[in-house]
C-alpha cells in the first residue's frame, strides 16, 4: 500500500508535528524558564525535553524520506 493515503504516512507525519511541538516546548523553557527568569530547573527540563524530541524528531525525518522513496 503506497501513495498518499497510506496509513503508515500519516501516523508518521502526526508523531514528526508532536515532536516539532515537544522541541519548541523544551526550547522556551530553555529561553524564557532558563535566561529570562533564571530557573535553573526550568532550563534543565527544557533542554532535556529538547534534546531527547529533537533526537527522535531526526530519526523520524529519515524513516519519513525513506517511506517516501517507496
Amino acid at each position: 500500500m503506497t501513495g498518499s493515503r497510506d496509513p503508515r504516512r500519516l501516523v508518521l507525519a502526526v508523531a514528526l508535528a508532536v515532536l516539532v511541538g515537544l522541541t519548541a516546548f523544551g526550547l522556551w523553557h530553555v529561553v524564557v524558564g532558563g535566561l529570562l527568569h533564571g530557573n535553573g530547573r526550568a532550563a534543565a527540563f527544557g533542554m532535556a525535553l529538547a534534546a531527547s524530541a529533537g533526537g527522535l524528531l531526526t530519526a523520524g525525518i529519515v524513516a519519513f524520506r525513506r517511506l517516501a522513496r517507496i
